[in-house]
């Protein structure tokens, strides 16, 4: 029996193919099934697994959105309880009972599987029962982070395919398909695919093979610059033209306007901030309502000094004009240029 959880559905999706490849196919028409917590009571899923198989030696038994069959306003249940994921003893009820029962004495030609988003609470019977239990193997799933990103990419290629993607291809494949695993292991697929097994994946490779592209916001180009990294920031710049719905050069005049409003805030929060105005006065001479907004304007001030403010006024003034006509440039290099200019 083995309960699956967590956020990164990938690889609780890979373990469920896994175990649904151990029963022949010829024999999962009438030994396999996958049934769901919001369309099926706990006494019909225990009722499965308890059946003994067809002509195999062994019957599976898929649940997912398992904590569905604990909530009473799903029509397919027989539970009387509240939601098990609460942090009390009201996971002791008649159905989870009914489970744990079920745990203590699994038919032996049976695999349960259960599958949900998060497991359920651990101080209660429920949560102790899936997670603590020996023969319920856990596993619980959290999404990569994102700067793990290539590094996981490098070792799953490494893993699965016995093939090597460079470093800075990587980091390319990470940033243009952002953390979706499933893409990622789509598009390393069709890259093995189209390169011999001899040859690893190069930068170039990953710019002309893989055609996803992931959306990223002028904000996350902000934090990108804040961070004075040149190549991310060039990198999500890039995105963000070839993503854009309009034209590159309205894209980079929104990206300008942007940039010119957050720096003409950090400006006025430097100047205030010298004269030793308290930080309540400031956000309200600002103009900034939000809280939360106010603080990362006041953490992002501290990342360009105040003597730095004309020459990056000066850039964002130089790229307003070029992008409207005052430059033979392309808009994306009027934007590289900018972004190149500000960080110094």
């Amino acid at each position: 029996m083995y309960f699956f959880c967590g956020e990164e559905s990938f690889y609780v999706d890979a373990l469920q193919d896994c175990i649904i490849e151990l029963m022949p196919a010829d024999m999962r028409d009438f030994n396999l099934d996958v049934l769901y917590g919001t369309e099926h009571s706990l006494d019909k899923v225990l009722g499965i697994a308890r059946s003994y198989p067809m002509m195999s030696d062994r019957r599976i038994v898929i649940l997912r959105d398992f904590s569905a069959v604990f909530d009473p306003r799903n029509k397919s249940t027989n539970v009387d309880s509240e939601n098990p994921d609460e942090e009390d003893e009201s996971n002791s009820t008649a159905s989870v009972e009914l489970l744990i029962n079920y745990l203590n004495k699994p038919n032996p030609s049976a695999i349960l599987v259960m599958i949900d988003k998060k497991a359920p609470s651990g101080n209660t019977k429920l949560g102790r029962a899936v997670t603590k239990k020996e023969h319920v193997g856990f596993g619980s799933f959290d999404p990569i982070p994102e700067e793990r990103l290539p590094e996981w990419i490098v070792e799953w290629a490494k893993v699965t395919h016995k093939r090597v993607i460079e470093p800075r291809a990587a980091q390319v494949m990470a940033r243009l398909t952002g953390s979706d695993l499933l893409l990622v292991s789509t598009e390393l697929d069709k890259l093995f695919t189209f390169k011999n097994n001899d040859e690893s994946i190069s930068e170039d490779d990953v710019r002309k093979l893989v055609t996803v592209a992931r959306e990223y916001s002028v904000f996350e180009l902000k934090e990108a610059l804040f961070s004075k990294n040149i190549a991310n920031t060039l990198t999500i710049a890039e995105q963000i033209l070839h993503t854009s719905k309009s034209t590159d050069v309205g894209e980079v005049i929104r990206i300008v306007s942007f940039f010119y409003s957050v720096f003409s805030n950090i400006w006025q929060i430097q100047r205030l901030t010298q004269k030793g105005i308290p930080s309540k006065q400031i956000q309200t001479t600002v103009g900034v309502k939000s809280d939360f907004y106010f603080r990362n304007l006041t953490k992002d001030s501290k990342a360009f000094p105040a003597n730095q403010m004309p020459l990056i006024f000066e850039a964002l003034l130089d790229a307003d004009r070029s992008v409207k006509g005052m430059s033979k440039l392309e808009a994306k290099d009027i934007l590289f240029l900018l972004l190149r200019r500000i960080i110094g």
